[in-house]
C-alpha cells in the first residue's frame, strides 16, 4: 500500500467511482489517501460517504 500518497478526482461520476472502488479494493491506498471533488457535475457528496474518502467542496480545496 502507499501509505505517504495521495490520489485526487476531479468530478464523482460513474468513472471516478468505479477507479476509485477499483484502488481501494486493490489496497493501492487507504480510503483517506483518495480525494474527490464534484467539479461542474453536481454530484459533490455522493463518493465521500459509501467510500470513506474525502470530499472536497471545491477543486481549489
Amino acid at each position: 500500500m502507499l501509505d505517504d500518497k495521495k490520489i485526487g478526482f476531479i468530478g464523482s461520476g460513474n468513472m471516478a467511482e468505479a477507479i476509485i472502488k477499483g484502488v481501494i479494493r486493490a489496497r493501492v491506498v487507504s480510503p483517506k489517501g483518495i480525494v474527490s471533488s464534484g467539479g461542474n457535475s453536481g454530484d459533490k457528496g455522493i463518493l465521500g460517504t459509501p467510500y470513506l474518502i474525502v470530499d472536497m467542496v471545491n477543486n481549489q480545496s
